[in-house]
């Protein structure tokens, strides 16, 4: 029986040696070159390109962050002062200060709403009530001290006369104190503020 080349491994020990001894030195030489080409074009060409790609990126990163966060503080810092502004208006409106307009009235809060005619016709109300009252009681009182005049007599007319007009006297000086004190806090409010802001802004 005759063995063929490939029975005997000829062929095996040819192709072997053709790789250990040519093949692999070939391919070991090119990766070697290709190896210190490709380091030399990354280290001469790519990284200085890659760096200032790099920068220029983080730079337009952070700026990018910067402006979402400047933007996020501003939107706040917004909201805060837009509270705050609206605060300033309420406390200028109440304490008089900034004029108002209610029903076609311009002045203070407090002047307006004591002008307006549903409290101005509350306030006559309120007043005629307590005067028909008072007469009512004086003319209640003075029967009575009549009444008892021929008895034990605690109380003369003149009396009850007296006490009835300190009452009107009472009854009327109490809305007019209040109207007075009103307009004296609007001029005070007003020279205050003038003081502050002289140029009237």
């Amino acid at each position: 029986m005759m063995q063929t080349i490939v029975q005997l491994g000829w062929l095996q020990d040819a192709i072997d040696w053709l790789f250990n001894k040519i093949l692999s030195p070939v391919f070991n030489w090119l990766s070697d070159l290709l190896s210190t080409v490709f380091e030399w074009v990354f280290n001469n060409i790519l990284l200085p390109i890659l760096q200032v790609l790099f920068e220029k990126l983080l730079k337009i990163a952070i700026q990018l962050i910067w402006k979402i966060l400047a933007t996020f503080l501003y939107t706040i810092l917004k909201g805060l002062l837009s509270i705050v502004e609206m605060l300033e208006e309420s406390f200028s409106v109440l304490a008089g200060t900034k004029e108002v307009t209610v029903s076609g009235a311009k002045g203070p809060l407090l002047t307006v709403l004591v002008n307006s005619g549903l409290v101005r016709n509350t306030i006559l109300i309120t007043i005629l009530i307590a005067f028909i009252l008072c007469f009512l009681f004086a003319v209640f009182g003075v029967l009575r001290s009549i009444a008892d005049m021929e008895g034990q007599q605690n109380r003369p007319v003149g009396q009850v006369l007296r006490l009835t007009l300190q009452a009107v006297i009472r009854m009327l000086l109490v809305p007019v104190m209040a109207l007075m004190l009103i307009m004296l806090g609007d001029a005070i409010l007003k020279s205050i503020q003038l003081a502050m802001n002289p140029g009237g802004s």
